[in-house]
């Protein structure tokens, strides 16, 4: 862990020492993704009081809110802990018992999470979560296994958009409560995963909160001195493992050992209305078993989204209220033209092409003749959408619809021809939205549906103003930037009959691509041209001359290929050029 430094807070002024990695140019205000962590284990970035001693971290990446914040996180890392019995660590997914298989909740859940990590306690290191890879957490069974951490992963990137969560997790099956209070086997290994984790991430220069769920109860929960040995479980978990705004979330199935789970229930109840810091699941009595005490694969991931609920003060959602056959693409899954829900519009003479063709995704595509009244329209769980298509000759210009509302455009009309095109969606709301696609007023052409993604919303959006593939665009498009005493010029030697043209220091013109993609630059070349520079995100990528003493139309430069990113493309005079004019004619985006 890197060393504390000391800073005092005056008036949000920094006093002490720093290190010279802090970037602290903006006291007023702190720096975005700066880290401050007060003795009693909150957090803050601003709004400090006067005088406080804090520790500080230098790089950190995320910091959850601690109480007094007068700043607002950039993003959230989460340490979850699981521990307790059998329904703690899971069964396989692939099991004859479990009914339905996890493939049937949903199957955006067998992916392997990108923003969720499970620590692996063989090599020591957290992994990206995924079912049969690294959701056991028991010292009696393989990988294939998965508990309440694929259900909470699911609901905690739902509602977060940036940042991460790592999870630890410790179960033994069938053991009765003084098997897994302090001082045994058990709980040295309880205790073992947590400080693994604690210190993998301190590593890292992160110390965010923890939180502890529990899931034990159905063995000697219902015996008379299980309430004792409960809440002391509870108070050295607390001492070892949390802090004083930990969350702690107990859970007992519907049955016991001793066919008593009134007692056993009664007695965990009895433990949080002690706890201010304590959650009880009681929506376990619903979760249907597979046997006399497990699970199926659609109450582990009911129970571990009820568990993050209770954990971030939400109300839970009863079982009955889970969707196991899913009508909605959630996040993490990829679709194309064929699945079933994807509504087109009943009007349409939709057709399948499906014929193996390399520039569609999957192979194939739903299509029909642009006009009023054709879409496609599909439901979604999720903060944001990705549609994938390829563009021709007879395609053209679509919008994007989400409850209603238009939150974008795109092209799939393009002389040259490409595959493996996208367009991603601003990040919308958490939660359900109803996504239509259709082609705009302007659509002459052929419309289709190739390939349909949900992503948990960290992805970066296409902004309204990029150019996309195919599109060509002239001196007077309002997407384009110009900086400089730019003035219209009309003439017959122009592209489209017209140019902006500067001649003051440092002018420029700029715009947005979407790459992978080149750009043509049309221009037409005069005595009072001269060496221009081509700059991509501020980086030269080439120069091409707009000079000649005798004139000519319809010249043009082709830039190097764009990389798979949002391109900031700017032309200017080249160093050395002297006065000469800036002219802008037309720019074409070509297939990469």
């Amino acid at each position: 862990m890197p060393t504390p430094v000391t800073f005092v807070i005056n008036n949000s002024t920094v006093t002490a020492p720093f290190e010279s990695n802090l970037n602290v140019d903006n006291p007023s205000g702190w720096t975005p993704g700066l880290v401050i962590q007060a003795p009693d284990g909150t957090y803050t970035r601003a709004g400090v009081r006067a005088g406080t001693v804090l520790r500080v971290w230098p790089n950190p990446v995320v910091v959850n809110a601690g109480s007094g914040s007068g700043g607002t996180p950039t993003q959230t890392v989460e340490l979850l802990g699981i521990g307790g019995q059998s329904n703690a660590y899971g069964q396989s997914p692939q099991a004859p018992l479990y009914s339905p298989p996890l493939s049937q909740v949903n199957p955006s859940l067998t992916r392997e999470f990108q923003r969720v990590y499970m620590l692996n306690d063989d090599t020591n290191t957290f992994q990206k979560l995924k079912v049969d890879v690294n959701t056991h957490g028991n010292n009696e069974g393989g990988d294939a296994v998965f508990g309440p951490e694929i259900g909470y992963a699911q609901q905690w990137e739902a509602s977060n958009t940036t940042g991460n969560l790592y999870i630890w997790k410790f179960a033994v099956g069938g053991q009765p409560i003084t098997n897994l209070n302090k001082g045994t086997a058990n709980y040295t290994e309880l205790l073992e995963r947590y400080t693994k984790a604690k210190n993998l991430l301190l590593a890292q220069s992160l110390a965010p909160r923890p939180h502890f769920y529990w899931m034990q109860g159905e063995s000697g929960g219902q015996e008379a001195g299980y309430a004792t040995l409960l809440a002391q479980m509870m108070a050295d978990v607390t001492a070892d493992m949390l802090n004083a705004n930990s969350i702690k979330v107990l859970g007992a199935i519907k049955k016991t050992l001793a066919g008593d789970p009134a007692q056993a229930r009664a007695n965990q109840l009895a433990y949080v209305n002690s706890d201010p810091q304590a959650r009880f699941l009681t929506d376990t009595v619903n979760y249907p078993l597979v046997d006399d005490f497990h699970y199926s694969a659609a109450a582990q991931i009911s129970c571990g989204q009820n568990v993050y609920r209770l954990i971030h003060g939400q109300a839970i959602v009863p079982f009955s209220e889970v969707v196991v056959n899913p009508t909605r693409i959630g996040v993490g899954e990829t679709v194309q033209e064929s699945d079933s829900r994807i509504v087109y519009d009943a009007g349409g003479a939709w057709q399948t092409a499906n014929n193996g063709n390399p520039a569609w995704y999957g192979g194939g595509i739903k299509f029909v003749q642009a006009a009023p009244g054709r879409n496609y329209s599909f439901p979604i769980t999720g903060p944001q959408i990705e549609l994938g298509f390829h563009i021709a000759e007879d395609g053209g210009p679509c919008e994007v619809l989400a409850d209603g509302n238009v939150i974008g455009t795109f092209t799939t009309k393009s002389a040259t021809g490409a595959p493996g095109q996208k367009w991603t969606s601003p990040v919308l709301s958490n939660g359900e939205h109803q996504i239509i696609v259709r082609p705009t007023a302007a659509h002459a052409g052929l419309f289709w549906c190739d390939q349909i993604r949900v992503l948990d919303g960290s992805g970066a959006p296409t902004p309204a103003n990029a150019l996309g593939v195919g599109e060509v665009i002239q001196e007077n498009d309002p997407r384009i930037t110009y900086s400089g005493n730019f003035a219209y010029a009309p003439g017959g030697g122009f592209y489209g009959g017209g140019i902006q043209y500067a001649s003051s220091a440092g002018a420029f013109y700029g715009l947005l691509v979407n790459g992978p993609s080149r750009v043509k630059i049309g221009f037409h070349i005069a005595s009072d041209g001269g060496l221009m520079e081509i700059l991509n995100n501020g980086v030269p990528i080439g120069t091409f001359s707009t000079y000649d003493a005798t004139g000519a139309p319809f010249q043009s430069y082709t830039s190097p290929v764009l990389p798979n990113e949002y391109n900031t493309i700017t032309v200017r005079r080249a160093a050395g050029s002297g006065a000469v004019y800036v002219f802008f004619d037309q720019v074409e985006v070509l297939p990469a």
